[in-house]
């Protein structure tokens, strides 16, 4: 017995490309920069008789950031290089 009757070949078994690929969706880069710090939401926190999860200076760091990306793209249209607090 040969070992092609018993294994076929995977090629045959794999589908064609049909020269369509299709890109995945880029994900989001969290932003580099730490914009609250870490003692002041906790300070707040405690003040409102509260803890912080560990999770949550991330998410606070990434609304910030999607918040200052608005303004800036806010300033630009209006042909601005200075974020004012309108823009927010």
């Amino acid at each position: 017995m040969s070992y092609s009757r018993v294994y076929p070949q995977t090629a045959d078994l794999q589908p064609k490309l049909t020269g369509v690929h299709r890109k995945m969706a880029k994900k989001k880069k969290a932003p580099k920069t730490d914009y609250v710090v870490k003692k002041a939401v906790q300070d707040f926190a405690r003040a409102n008789d509260m803890m912080v999860g560990s999770d949550s200076y991330d998410a606070i760091n990434k609304g910030i950031h999607a918040m200052l990306e608005g303004a800036a793209e806010r300033a630009k249209s209006n042909k601005r290089k200075t974020l004012k607090a309108y823009d927010f």
